[in-house]
């Protein structure tokens, strides 16, 4: 199976340099470099680079020359330098318009996967879920683990490792994106909306969901999330408007919104409540 995990970045250069290690680390795990392995997947690395002035893409390929033989085998890289910017999910359109790999994945510059063998565990539910139903899920997922915004601290899964029904879980929350193999045919087929730039995520993941779906959960964390970004602070009295307006945006995710402005006051906070919260779904779910 061919791959297509997208990464995007701007202005960035040392998180994107991050992101491109993280995917270019990924091996089967039974790989030994001394030893020939089979490798079940490849992974085209397609870059969306809104920068000024732009990446050096010669380093880029560089970093996959320095692989071991069997790995550099395994790993492409294209960049499209997308300037001036137009927002991050034009971009994440703009990739899947030139994708290749049967799924593909997204990461924003700075994400990373768990470790090593992230890649692997992921094609490895999908694998299995074909030979137990005859057919491909249209998404796999596994867990994300939130980190705090400087790193340090205390961290935590999501969904929990105490849930045991991922299906009533996924009525109420959705997965981190940066944990998504996504089918590429119904992929490309649902471009991300462009009214939403706060949560046109959100709304592809619901449209993923909806049914005649079939997905692949894997109950082990595959990729790090660092709190922070875009869509995860609390937003200020500006950023809350934008994200009321949003059409893509449920009641709930509505409400959900507005206590985060609310807890403004006690952000230094936020971090343990949403552990808290992780915890109490899973034990809801179980």
């Amino acid at each position: 199976m061919r791959i297509s995990c997208i990464i995007l970045t701007r202005n960035n250069a040392e998180a994107f340099r991050e992101s491109l290690g993280s995917v270019l680390a990924q091996r089967p795990r039974n790989w030994n470099s001394n030893v020939s392995v089979p490798w079940t997947w490849t992974c085209e690395i397609i870059c969306i680079d809104s920068s000024d002035p732009p990446l050096s893409e010669d380093k880029c390929l560089c970093e996959i020359q320095r692989l071991p033989f069997q790995a550099a085998e395994a790993f492409t890289f294209q960049c499209i330098h997308q300037y001036p910017p137009r927002g991050v999910y034009p971009a994440m359109n703009l990739a899947m318009t030139v994708v290749s790999g049967e799924s593909l994945m997204f990461m924003n510059a700075g994400d990373s996967f768990f470790d090593a063998t992230a890649l692997d565990r992921l094609h490895g539910t999908a694998l299995n879920f074909h030979r137990e139903t005859g057919g491909w899920p249209r998404f796999v997922f596994g867990q994300a683990l939130i980190q705090q915004e400087n790193g340090h601290g205390f961290c935590w899964l999501v969904p929990d490792s105490s849930l045991r029904r991922i299906g009533r879980w996924l009525r109420y929350f959705l997965p981190n994106h940066q944990t998504v193999l996504m089918e590429r045919e119904w992929a490309v087929n649902h471009p991300f909306r462009l009214d939403a730039p706060h949560s046109a995520d959100r709304s592809w993941l619901r449209q993923a969901l909806e049914p005649p779906t079939t997905y692949a959960y894997l109950p082990q964390p595959v990729a790090i999330f660092r709190l922070g970004g875009l869509s995860s602070g609390l937003p200020d009295r500006r950023i809350l408007q934008l994200r009321l307006a949003e059409p893509s945006r449920t009641k709930w995710e509505k409400a959900a919104e507005v206590i985060k402005y609310l807890l403004r006051p006690a952000a230094r906070w936020y971090p343990l409540l949403m552990r808290y919260k992780s915890a109490a779904v899973g034990l809801f779910c179980r």
